[in-house]
Formats: structure tokens, C-alpha cells, sequence
């Protein structure tokens, strides 16, 4: 199994819904929350443990795939291999060394709803696209060139299959894709092992609107890298956590960034963006999307505009 492209970018998050719900859990009392439960798997490791939802819809071969190896014990005790700081942190080679897998193979999935955002469940493969079998990957940070027929190693490298997210213990991710590497190998000077368990994931319906997540694109300037994440659909009168994964050529990124929203109509509303707990390159803010239309999100360092994108919110 051929690794993947290494790569750094950063992101932006907001809510969508996702396609494989399941029907509300019956209420146990008139306000109790309404919840919704995804097919899903638990990962655990020596760093602690991360929970992922699967996308069956999005990729019905591949969920299957995983979830028969995982059932059988396939995944228990092999090794995360391969981590790559600000990319992706990739395992579930029986043999170790990132050049093996299960018999099986699985073919390429790709979805126009699902994107490579952080925490996004991938399958790693080699230059022939139907060549998935066992290895998979979690983004650290958003990837969306995984998904561009026209990626940065070649075009058919350049697409992958999404199938899952981590919902759960992104810390855990992050702090995987920490540890110390030898040289040139982006292998782990520890073993990292993992076991893997299919389990329920029951979410409650506001964070279930978030996924899938959805990638724009990625933007450069003034030394500053960052991509674009939101939902699929953003909805008037619905507040969304808005991030940005940033990333700058010199090291950290400039400090006092804000997040600049337009409303179709009216004046702009810029919030200033904080350092997530468990990463200082993800910046977040809460933005209140008042009314349907376009907007104009801003990424705003001073005076000057490092990244913009037109999104469109929908009637609520």
C-alpha cells in the first residue's frame, strides 16, 4: 500500500445534516432533546480514544469493509504507521509497514456531499483507485485536495473515499499526530496499536446538523494557509461555530485574526477568533446567520482580507 501525499491546510466548521440518520429516539419527557443515532466505531489507543460516525450513504462498500474487519477483530493490535503532522494519521496495515492490507480490496467512492474535513475518515490506497483494502486514514487538518480530480500528486491521487468522521476525541487525533517520527519515514518512533469497536453513536439533533462538513477550498496569502469549511446547508436564524485551521509559512499564525461576516443586506459583523483548547492553529467564533441569501465570510488580519468565500444561506 503506496502512502499518501503529505500536505497542510487548515479549515473552517458549521452545520449541515447528514443523509444516514436514523429517526429521532422517542422523547422521555416533552423537553427532553431529541437525539439521532449513526452506525459508528470507537478507536482506542494508548493516547486515549476517538468516536467516529460512518457514512454508509456516502460509501456503502467501504463502511461494509470496515465495519466486517472490525468485527472480526482485523484491526485490534495493528499500528498507526504513518503520521504526518498537520495531514493525517493512517493505519490498519497488519503487517506494519504501510505496504499491507486485508484480501479484499474495495472500489473508489466518492460523494459530491462529502468533503476531507478535519477529523474526516478516509481510504488509503495505491495508484489504482479500486486498490482500498484495510488501510485508513483520519485527517488532522482538512484536506480537500483529497477529493480534487486534479490533486496535488497526480489526478488519480487526487480522490479518495470519505466514509466517516470523528465525532469525538479530535484531541486524541491531534495528539497521535504529535508524537515524535523517525526521519524521513513519518513513522512513529513508538508503536501506537489500536483496537477497534463498532458502536452506536447517539448525538444530540443540534450536532447532528453539523455533518458532514463541507470544504470550499484552500487559500494562501501574506504567508498565511487556510482552507474553508461549513455545512451543507446554513440556515437563517441558526448561529454556527465558524472555524479556521491556519497555518503561516513563518510559524505560528498572526495573532488578533477575526472572522468578517456580510449579510446580504446590512453592515458587517467581524468577531474576533480564539485558539481552540486542543490546537492554538484552530481559530473559532460563533456567527449568527440572521438572513437568507449571500454572505461574504472573511478571514481578517488588521485590515487586510487573507481569505474570502460567498456562502449561501438558506431560508429557515
Amino acid at each position: 500500500m503506496r502512502p499518501l501525499a503529505a500536505g497542510v491546510v487548515l479549515a473552517l466548521f458549521a452545520p449541515a445534516l447528514a443523509g444516514c440518520l436514523a429517526p429521532p429516539a422517542a422523547l422521555d419527557a416533552p423537553d427532553a432533546p431529541r437525539t439521532v443515532t449513526f452506525r459508528g466505531a470507537r478507536v482506542e489507543t494508548a493516547l486515549g480514544s476517538f468516536t467516529l460516525v460512518l457514512y454508509p450513504e456516502a460509501a456503502p462498500k467501504t463502511v461494509a469493509n470496515f465495519e466486517d474487519l472490525a468485527r472480526r477483530g482485523f484491526y485490534d493490535g495493528t499500528l498507526f504507521h504513518r503520521v504526518v503532522r498537520h495531514f493525517v494519521i493512517q493505519g490498519g496495515d497488519p503487517t506494519g509497514t504501510g505496504q499491507g492490507g486485508s484480501d479484499a480490496t474495495v472500489p473508489l467512492e466518492t460523494n459530491a456531499s462529502y468533503f476531507f474535513s478535519a477529523g474526516a475518515l478516509g481510504m488509503a490506497r495505491d495508484l489504482d483507485p479500486d486498490s482500498a483494502t484495510s488501510q485508513f486514514f483520519v485527517c488532522e487538518f482538512p484536506q480537500p485536495h483529497l477529493k480534487d480530480p486534479k490533486g496535488a500528486v497526480s489526478e488519480a491521487y487526487g480522490r479518495f473515499t470519505v466514509f466517516g468522521q470523528v465525532v469525538e476525541g479530535m484531541e486524541v487525533v491531534r495528539a497521535i499526530g504529535r508524537v515524535a517520527t523517525w526521519p524521513a519515514l513519518d513513522r512513529p518512533r513508538e508503536d501506537i496499536p489500536m483496537k477497534v469497536s463498532l458502536v452506536d453513536v447517539v448525538l444530540p439533533e443540534e450536532t447532528a446538523r453539523d455533518l458532514p462538513l463541507r470544504t470550499l477550498g484552500r487559500f494562501a496569502k501574506d504567508g498565511v494557509r487556510s482552507t474553508l469549511e461549513l455545512p451543507r446547508a446554513l440556515v437563517a436564524e441558526r448561529e454556527a461555530r465558524v472555524a479556521w485551521y491556519v497555518d503561516a509559512e513563518d510559524g505560528a499564525p498572526p495573532r488578533g485574526l477575526a472572522l468578517k461576516a456580510t449579510p446580504p443586506e446590512g453592515p458587517s459583523v467581524t468577531t474576533t477568533l480564539a485558539p481552540a483548547p486542543d490546537d492554538p492553529g484552530v481559530l473559532s467564533a460563533r456567527v449568527a446567520f440572521a438572513t437568507p441569501g449571500t454572505w461574504r465570510l472573511a478571514l481578517v488580519d488588521g485590515g487586510r482580507h487573507l481569505a474570502e468565500a460567498d456562502v449561501e444561506v438558506e431560508p429557515a
